[in-house]
C-alpha cells in the first residue's frame, strides 16, 4: 500500500496517493511509517496545516520523536504554524543530532516569541531546562 501510494505521488496522482495513505492509516492506525509518508505527501500537495496536525499527533508517541519526524514538523510548521513552533521543532532536530547548544538557542528564540499559550510556554521552558542540564552534564565529563 505504501509503495503504491509513493509511486502514485511520484507519477502525479497525488489525490489517489493521499486517499491510499488515509485508507492505510484506517487499517493500521498509528503506523509511524505510513504516517510519515502521509505527512510528507500532505506538505508536497500544499496541505501543510493538515500535515502539521498529523505530525503533532505522531509526536504523542515517544517512538516517533526522531529526526525525520521533527524535520517534517519543522517544515509543516514553517509553512502553516506559528514561528515559535518552528523553532521548537528545529530544536528537536538539533537535539537529536547531538547539538545541544543550538537546540538551546532555538528554544530561547522560541520562548521570546509571542502568540503561544501558557501551556506551550511551560513546555518550552521545561525542555529548555532539560537541555541545559544535559549540556552541563556533558561538559562535566
Amino acid at each position: 500500500r505504501t509503495t503504491l501510494a509513493n509511486i502514485e505521488m511520484e507519477t502525479g496522482k497525488s489525490a489517489q496517493a493521499l486517499k491510499r495513505y488515509r485508507d492505510t492509516l484506517l487499517l493500521y492506525p498509528g503506523d509511524m511509517v505510513v504516517s510519515q509518508y502521509y505527512a510528507a505527501a500532505l506538505i508536497q500537495t500544499d496541505q501543510a496545516e493538515e500535515a502539521r496536525q498529523q505530525v503533532l499527533k505522531m509526536l504523542r508517541e515517544p517512538t516517533a520523536r526522531t529526526t525525520p519526524i521533527y524535520m517534517l514538523w519543522a517544515k509543516a510548521s514553517s509553512i502553516s504554524g506559528p514561528a515559535w513552533e518552528t523553532k521548537q521543532a528545529t530544536a528537536g532536530i538539533y537535539y537529536r543530532n547531538g547539538n545541544l547548544r543550538v537546540a538551546i538557542d532555538q528554544l530561547n528564540q522560541a520562548r521570546r516569541m509571542e502568540g503561544m499559550s501558557q501551556y506551550d510556554q511551560s513546555r518550552i521552558q521545561a525542555r529548555l531546562e532539560t537541555f541545559r542540564t544535559l549540556l552541563a552534564e556533558r561538559e562535566q565529563k
